[in-house]
């Protein structure tokens, strides 16, 4: 009887020290990922607007695209979304979830004025 308690004990130690390990790892995944961009966003004021892509830069799974809004919507500016980038020339619709002001993308090594985070839809 006592060994089946030792071992018991035993096995809830080594649970605690996985638990342990588990939590320390964790926290040290969430100490070194990357600031969330979305976190703050500030919402525009159109959350849509229609668009000529100008220009486009890939960023790994992001690209970034320069949009000229229709003449009523706004004036030039940059958005990134996820996926493919859109052709230069290319009309498209943008669903805008916010925008940040003087952001810096480390992987472009650019810093935008402004850039709308947006769903893009070729038209």
């Amino acid at each position: 009887m006592c060994l089946l308690v030792a071992a018991a004990c035993d096995g809830e130690r080594a649970s605690a020290a996985a638990a342990t390990a588990t939590d320390a790892a964790a926290a040290r995944t969430v100490a070194t990922t990357p600031a969330n961009p979305l976190v703050d966003l500030g919402v525009g004021e159109s959350t849509e607007y229609d668009a000529t892509v100008v220009a486009s830069l890939a960023a790994g799974e992001y690209s970034y695209v320069e949009l000229e809004p229709a003449a009523s919507q706004g004036e030039r500016r940059w958005a990134v979304t996820l996926g493919e980038q859109p052709p230069v020339g290319a009309l498209v619709h943008a669903r805008v979830a916010g925008t940040k002001h003087d952001f810096e993308s480390r992987r472009l090594q650019r810093r935008f004025e402004r850039l709308d985070f947006a769903a893009l839809e070729l038209l």
